[in-house]
């Protein structure tokens, strides 16, 4: 934080550097002056920074779980064998795993383990490819073990005669109601319950994996919003302020940012009252200025409500030395 007073005769200048979250709680009081305050809720301009990607990865059953109560087809070999195909090139009736039973069995298996990785897991994806089979009615339910505690997806109903894959998704682990690690995604079991309530036939799964997903790449969005100052006229002043808002550190952010349109707001302004209600300032114009006519309020606003970015690139370590993501803001205001 980089904090800055300057008083001259009818104007007080504030300079406010807003790093992160962090707050200034800070004033100048002085009846004969305006009087500008940093506001204590500051957009957070990290949240611009690129988040490292990685591709999705996927498990499959390699061994046999805690539960393995439905039939087979073909009926040699093992079941998590019957639904190991990859996800994209799903064999339907070739292999698949069966119900003919008015009652719920469920299958448990062993999937692959992660590929590690230093990104952090934001979710994790069961998939299931089912069908009711010959006339036959029923639902599926898709499932993990975590900790020796089975944790159930939504029930599906089974479409008659055609293969169809659904998905259900736990976005942090269950057992522990914190973010997925590696070794949680490792330890669990995955499969499903069938149950065929219904006519002839039976109730098929002929594919089950997990898709683990990483976070995403933004390199570019919304500008994050916040308040930037507090501006308190001097007591009994009914006059009219000049308010002027300058960027003062773009040569940092040209190094960050192909782009950074940030709307910048004044509470009982003039410009409040016009449309747009906001003034843009932009790495090429550097400074809005906004009108209170009669300084009735206590005080006035001015935050960031909106705006767009798009930072140089995904890769930090690339950028030219010196850069930042976080403007440098310099308020002055002036009785007119």
């Amino acid at each position: 934080m980089l904090l800055a007073l300057v008083l001259t005769t009818g104007t007080f200048a504030y300079t406010y550097t807003n790093y992160g979250t962090a707050n200034i709680n800070a004033s100048f009081v002085d009846e004969a002056y305006n009087t500008v305050t940093p506001s204590g809720s500051p957009p957070n301009w990290n949240s611009v920074l690129p988040i490292v990607y990685n591709e999705p990865q996927y498990l499959y059953p390699n061994a046999a779980g805690d539960l393995t109560e439905n039939d087979q087809q073909p009926g040699s070999g093992n079941n998590w064998d019957k639904v190991d195909d990859p996800y994209t090139s799903p064999d339907d009736s070739s292999t698949y795993i069966y119900n003919t039973s008015t009652h719920v069995h469920y299958d448990l298996y062993g999937m692959t383990n992660v590929v590690p990785s230093a990104n952090d897991i934001v979710g994790i994806r069961l998939y299931y490819r089912i069908q009711g089979g010959g006339g036959g009615s029923g639902t599926v339910v898709p499932m993990v073990k975590v900790n020796g505690t089975i944790y159930y997806g939504t029930l599906q109903v089974a479409p008659s005669g055609s293969w169809t894959t659904y998905y259900s998704e736990w976005q942090i682990n269950p057992d522990t109601s914190a973010p997925w690690t590696e070794a949680d995604v490792d330890a669990l079991e995955a499969g499903v319950g069938l149950d065929k309530y219904s006519g002839s036939g039976e109730v098929d799964c002929t594919q089950v994996y997990i898709e683990v997903q990483y976070q995403l790449i933004i390199t570019e969005g919304p500008v994050p919003t916040g308040g930037l100052y507090e501006i308190t006229p001097a007591s009994g002043f009914t006059g009219d302020l000049t308010v002027s808002l300058y960027l003062l550190n773009t040569d940092q952010l040209l190094k960050a940012y192909r782009y950074l349109n940030i709307q910048a707001y004044l509470t009982d302004s003039v410009e409040a009252g016009e449309t747009p209600d906001f003034r843009v300032i932009t790495l090429n114009n550097g400074a809005a200025t906004f009108t209170i006519e009669g300084g009735t309020a206590s005080s006035y606003n001015l935050n960031v409500t909106g705006g767009g970015y798009a930072v140089i690139s995904d890769n930090i370590s690339g950028w030219a030395p010196g850069w930042s993501v976080t403007p440098e803001f310099y308020c002055e205001v002036s009785q007119r």
